[in-house]
Formats: structure tokens, sequence, C-alpha cells
């Protein structure tokens, strides 16, 4: 059966509260056969005066009692019992009718009125009611106006008696019918009939009593409405089990036992209901788990096609080309450039400038293309996680039954938080701390280095100078006896050519020195550039985790711990009905009813 049924818990409880009564009280009561035709083609009127008509009413006022009892009846049920004289009392009536005393116990007629609609799905909860307030509920349907499928879908009552409408032409499969029924359903007894024609049948017996072929007739079209069949499953359900281990009236006996019935009625509803909620878990359950795979399967495409490009040429089986690597490789290509005019003699003049020219460069050509990339990139993931957070909320929508207001409430708080929301800079803060590392720290230290590099320079010529002016003016005066030779034995001549070799040293040397900071200077820009790729694939992933899958992650856990608690109250609550409806079951087998 692919559609169940649950009914509201307040017919459930006044069911239980007429079974206490009945379990509780001694004093006798008729059996009550209730009667329902569900659509307007079901005929349940003339089911209602096939079964109390009498053949032989010669008086015609018990006939005309019966076709015209709903014509002055506001309400939707009548009540039809044993009197000795036809009578009518608004919703009451009274007949004279045989039927009604050929079972061992008093019984009473109470016919609902039967549902106006040309076509028609199943029961109405007030109707069901109302039957479940009877101890042997009669539904007719006609199977071309009714779905005999979704009403047996409704857990129908114990004794429900289910007769199909039809006439011969029309074949039904009544055991593929049963078959259907959930199981934890009481299973109906289902019979094929045609009430029109037993009602035709008794309307001609009446027209002419005494014509033998009118009786013949009236017994082949009676007998081949199937009406009887309806009687002798009364019979049967009327009658006292042999197994009873106690004599006891057939009243209080029918009684107890119908009321065991309406007892283990609930309980098949509540294990019904118990088996519907499980099934609702275990559909939560796989919606969670489907979210949570869903979540990884997309991270894991994400993670695979971040930070890389397809080769231009298709032809070409060459793998992906990266792309941390390629902007960082362009960017070397246009500092270099930078750097290569950067020379020696270039950085004399403008030496306090070298981290605002260096510095300038990096901000100009350092990953520019890889930082609009990683917006498109950004741009993605919100998409990602605008749609995360859609089929997060939309899962426990699916859910309604389960309590999931404080893990709403908490997803909520997740999304609102600051921390959780996208910015420009979520993926592209790496891009710029390394930017900044190497203006910090090898930038600085070359910028140094310069200083460094002139001052000495510097000093070497003019030292050198210093000391050639020294040998020129004893060279100019004539006198070899100047302050270099007299401190170290140095010829005027001499003296000057130290002074010039001196100079030109210096130069060499602050070459020299500048080409060797550049080199480290490269050389930490390269151990930069590697870890550039480790920092935004770590902060990608920290994105995924606790930004993009940080509501889902949390739903589909959520969700998860709530079915876990649901589901033990409910092995807890299978236990326990489990207990009862064995209980219940034995009574039903043999226990002697409890009578005051």
């Amino acid at each position: 059966m692919k559609e169940k049924r649950s009914l509201d818990t307040g017919i459930w409880e006044k069911t239980l509260s007429n079974v206490y009564e009945d379990l509780s009280s001694s004093t006798p009561r008729p059996i009550r056969l209730a009667v329902y035709g569900i659509d307007e083609a079901s005929a349940s009127e003339d089911f209602v005066a096939a079964l109390l008509s009498n053949p032989f009413d010669t008086s015609g006022e018990q006939s005309q009692l019966l076709r015209n009892r709903w014509k002055d009846v506001a309400g939707d049920s009548l009540t039809l019992s044993y009197g000795a004289k036809p009578a009518q009392d608004r919703t009451n009536i009274q007949l004279a009718s045989p039927y009604l005393q050929q079972f061992p116990v008093q019984v009473e007629v109470v016919e609902l009125r039967a549902g106006r609609s040309k076509y028609n799905k199943g029961l109405e909860d007030a109707c069901l009611a109302k039957l479940l307030e009877a101890d042997v509920p009669i539904i007719l349907c006609n199977p071309l106006v009714t779905s005999i499928e979704h009403l047996l879908s409704t857990p129908l009552p114990s004794n429900t008696i289910l007769v199909l409408v039809s006439t011969p032409s029309q074949q039904i499969d009544l055991q593929r019918l049963l078959s259907r029924i959930p199981q934890h359903y009481p299973k109906p007894t289902i019979f094929i009939a045609d009430p029109k024609r037993a009602s035709d049948a008794l309307t001609l017996l009446q027209s002419n009593p005494t014509s033998p072929l009118v009786i013949q007739a009236f017994q082949d079209a009676f007998n081949g409405s199937n009406i009887s069949a309806v009687t002798r499953a009364l019979e049967s359900t009327l009658s006292q089990s042999k197994a009873s281990s106690q004599p006891t009236s057939p009243s209080d006996y029918l009684r107890v036992k119908f009321a065991l019935d309406r007892l283990h009625d609930a309980l098949a509803h509540s294990t019904a209901t118990l088996s519907e909620i499980k099934s609702a878990l275990n559909s939560a359950s796989l919606d969670a788990s489907r979210l949570n795979t869903y979540f990884e399967e997309t991270r894991t495409k994400f993670e695979h096609c971040f930070l890389s490009l397809g080769h231009p040429s298709r032809s070409l089986p060459k793998p992906q080309i990266n792309k941390v690597e390629q902007a960082i490789a362009d960017a070397e290509k246009n500092i270099k450039q930078v750097m290569d005019r950067f020379t020696w003699w270039r950085m004399l003049w403008r030496v306090d400038e070298t981290t605002t020219l260096i510095a300038g460069a990096l901000q100009r050509y350092w990953c520019v293309e890889l930082e609009r990339e990683l917006l498109i990139q950004t741009g993605k993931l919100y998409a990602i996680q605008a749609e995360f957070e859609k089929e997060s909320f939309k899962l426990l929508s699916d859910h309604p039954t389960l309590q999931t207001n404080v893990l709403r409430n908490s997803l909520l708080q997740l999304q609102a938080s600051p921390k959780h929301q996208l910015t420009n800079l979520t993926l592209t803060a790496p891009v710029a701390t390394r930017r900044n590392q190497i203006i910090e720290y090898p930038t600085a230290r070359l910028h140094l280095t310069a200083q460094r590099t002139v001052l000495g320079m510097s000093g070497g010529i003019v030292g050198g100078a210093g000391v050639g002016w020294v040998g020129w003016m004893g060279w100019l005066v004539g006198n070899s006896e100047s302050l270099l030779g007299s401190l170290f034995g140095m010829e005027p001549g001499t003296a000057m050519g130290v002074g010039a070799l001196t100079a030109v040293a210096s130069v060499r040397w602050a070459v020299g020195r500048w080409e060797r900071g550049k080199k480290k200077w490269w050389q930490d820009w390269r151990r930069v550039g590697e870890g550039l790729e480790r920092d935004l694939r770590t902060t990608m992933a920290d994105c995924m985790q606790r930004q993009v899958g940080e509501i889902p992650l949390a739903a589909s856990k959520g969700l998860a711990q709530t079915v876990a608690q649901q589901e033990d109250i409910v092995g807890k609550l299978e236990d326990e009905v489990l207990r009862l409806n064995t209980e219940v079951k034995e009574a039903i087998q043999g226990t002697p009813p409890n009578t005051k």
C-alpha cells in the first residue's frame, strides 16, 4: 500500500474511553452494527432495507417506514432497533424485524447517512470515529466510484465487513486487495454484493407474495445479490467462542470481546504509527547523510579544480597548468625587468627609494591575475554556500515531524554570524600576506644592503682620493718626503696609484655586494612564492569547512543526533506496545471477562 493515513488522537481517546466503560460495566447493552455507504452509488439504504424488511409484511406499514426513514431526519445517523410495533422518534426507529432477533444477543443497526459525493477517495475522520464506536462496522462502496486501495489504506476497525457493490460482470480480486493492506492494520472481511438487486427482489415479493413464480424470482434474485453472505459473517462474529474457559452470557462475552478488539485496534494503530515514525526517521537519516555526502562531493570537486587550468591545446595530452605557478612566473618576469633596470648606478642616486620602488612594482605585478581569479572563485563559493544553506533549511522543512526548532535557530545564528560571511579577502588574503612578507623582510634587507653599499663605496672612494691627493701634493712641491712617504715609505707616484686603486676597488666591491644582495632577494622571493600555493589551499579548505560547509554540516549532524534520540524513544515505545499487544491477544483468545 503506497499511501498510509494516521488518525487524530482525539478519535482514539474517545474509543479507549468507550473501551474502559465496556470493561468496567456489567449492564448489558445491544450490539451495535454500523452501516455506512461511502458514496451515493453504494446503495447503503437498499442494503439496510434488504436486511430489515419483512417479506411477509401484509400491512405495508413497516416497509413504508423503511422507505421513508430519512425523509424528516436532519442528522447524519439513524438507530434502528427491534420493537413490537413500527415507530419512529426522530433518529430512533423501532421495527418488528425478524432479522434483529435471529442473533443470540440484542442487536441494533446504526445507519450513517451515505456519502453524497459522486467521486470519493475514502473515509473521513468523522465517519471513521462513528465506525469505531460500533461493534461491527459494515462499509459499502462502489469500486467504480471509490478507490478501494485508498480506502484500505485507512486503519479500519476489527470485525469490519466491507461490501463492494458490484454487478456479476465486474471482476474483483479480493485476495490481491487483502494482500495490499498495511501489515499492522486489521484485515476486514470483504464481500461482493448487489443490495439494489436484493431490495428490488423484496419489492417484487411484496407485490404478489402468493405467486410461485414471484417467490422463485425473489429467491433467485435475493440469493444472487449475496446479501446472505453478510448475515452469515455476522452470525459467526456474534457467536460465543468455544474456547471460552468459563460459562458467561453471550452479551457479557461479546461486550468484553469487542472492547478487547477495539483495544487491539488502538495498539495496532500505535504499532502502525510507530512504524511510520521509524520510516520517517530513516528517511530523515538518509537525507542528512545525502546532504553530507553531497557537500563532500562538492568540496572534492571544487578542490580538484581550484588553482588549476586545462592546457590550452586540447590535442596535447599534457597535465593541467597550476595557476599559482603561472602567476608567480608572470610576476617574476615583470619584476625581473624592474630589478634589471635597478642597477648599482641607479641605486646610488635612489638608495633611499629602494623599498618604495620595489614595493610599487610588487603592488603592480605580484599575482594580480591570480587575485582576480580568486575573486571569481570566491563568487563560486558564495553560490555554493547559498545552495547548501537552502538545502540545509529544506532538509529541516522536509521532516516537520521532528523537533528541529532549536536546530533551526542555531543554523540561523550561524548564518547571521560575521565569521560566516564571505568577503573579497576570504581567498585573496594569502596573496596580500605573501606580498607583504616580500616587502617587509627581503626588500627591507635589500634596502639596508643598498645603504651600506653606498656608505662603503663612498668611504673607499673618499679614502682613495685622500691618499692620491696627499701623493699628488708631494709630487707637486717636489718633496719626496711626503706624509705617506714618512709613514709608509711610499713615493708620491705610488701614493697616487694606491689612491686610484682604492677608489676603483670600492666601486667594484659596491657592484658585487649589490648584485649579491639582489640574488639573495630573489632567493627569498622564490621561498615566499613556494609557500603561496600551500597557503591558498589551506585557506580554501578552511573556508569550505568553516564558512561554506558550516551550516550543512551542522544541519546534517544535528538532524542525525535528533534522529538517534527519537529512535531510542520509539524503540522503548515499541517494546511497550508489543507487551500490551501480547496481553490483549491472550485476553482475546481465552481470558475470561472481568465483569462486575
